[in-house]
């Protein structure tokens, strides 16, 4: 987020390596100030990557939206985010020794470079994209007081009480592809699902909502000290490929598929999604002002 006093842009290019091998990496930002209390902006990335070996390229396209509206009394924030990764897989070179001793390919394959050496995988790759929405705002309780500077008088807001929400959004996908069906088998000591390749993926999504008051130090009656306590629900869910494994085969009815501080999750063999509810509850206390005594 920016707070520009005048609208900004930034265009950036890199690039380092061979011809064969070359990296870019192309972005742009742009930030602006509708008014004292209003920004928007936004920024995009593409990156490539060729790599070193075949079949070994990378690329990104990202982009975000973002913006904030910050006045006295209440302040927000917005963030749109969105990745799209496609990562080429080579599975690795058939022989390590067209590395480790490159004389003794010279003859068949001729002046050996790290695209002459041979790969396990021409047609497969990894996709990982996904999205983020964030969203936080506060509110405000306090007073104006004066404040003089030179022979300036300013009025100066005094926040006494925060009332805080955050919302967050994920969403994410990887997909694993080889079109070549051969090499597929060849390359895969198991194959379970389809003889025809391999098309699997995995998604996830997840849903946050955190809830707050914040009491400064020195100005509640009720609390000298600066308190503040916040409530956290949030809901993730996850869709897996399908079991190969009949449900009349399975004599386990459920395995723990996480473990978070102990607290352990549980699925069905047989079910291909599942969900998580989570909740967080805590507070602070802090005192800083003092030259005695100051804690958190």
């Amino acid at each position: 987020f920016y707070n520009p006093r005048i609208p900004i842009t930034q265009l950036s290019y890199f690039s380092g390596g061979s011809k064969q091998s070359k990296q870019e990496d192309l972005s742009a930002i742009f930030s602006g100030n509708i008014n004292k209390k209003l920004e928007l902006g936004g920024r995009i990335d593409y990156l490539l990557s060729r790599g070193h070996y075949e079949h070994n390229a990378t690329k990104d396209f990202d982009w975000q939206l973002f913006g904030s509206y910050i006045t006295d009394r209440y302040d927000l924030q917005v963030l749109f985010n969105t990745y799209n990764f496609v990562i080429q897989e080579n599975g690795g070179v058939i022989d390590d020794r067209q590395i480790t001793h490159p004389d003794d390919y010279i003859t068949t394959l001729g002046n050996l470079d790290s695209h002459s050496v041979q790969i396990n995988l021409n047609d497969a790759y990894n996709r990982v994209k996904g999205k983020n929405y964030y969203a936080t705002q506060r509110y405000k309780l306090g007073f104006y007081r004066t404040e003089v500077k030179d022979t300036t008088e300013t009025e100066v807001f005094v926040p006494v009480t925060s009332f805080i929400h955050t919302i967050e959004y994920n969403d994410n996908m990887r997909r694993f592809v080889n079109n070549n069906a051969e090499e597929d088998q060849k390359y895969f000591k198991n194959t379970y699902i389809s003889k025809n390749g391999t098309n699997d993926s995995t998604s996830y999504w997840s849903l946050r909502n955190t809830l707050g008051v914040s009491l400064l130090e020195g100005f509640n009656k009720y609390a000298k000290m600066g308190l503040a306590a916040y409530l956290t629900y949030e809901v993730r869910h996850f869709k897996l490929m399908s079991d190969p494994v009949s449900p009349d085969y399975i004599a386990q009815p459920s395995i723990p598929v996480l473990d978070l501080n102990g607290a352990s999750f549980h699925s069905s063999l047989a079910s291909h999604n599942y969900t998580e509810n989570l909740l967080w509850v805590g507070a602070q206390v802090s005192k800083r002002k003092g030259k005695i005594l100051t804690y958190n």
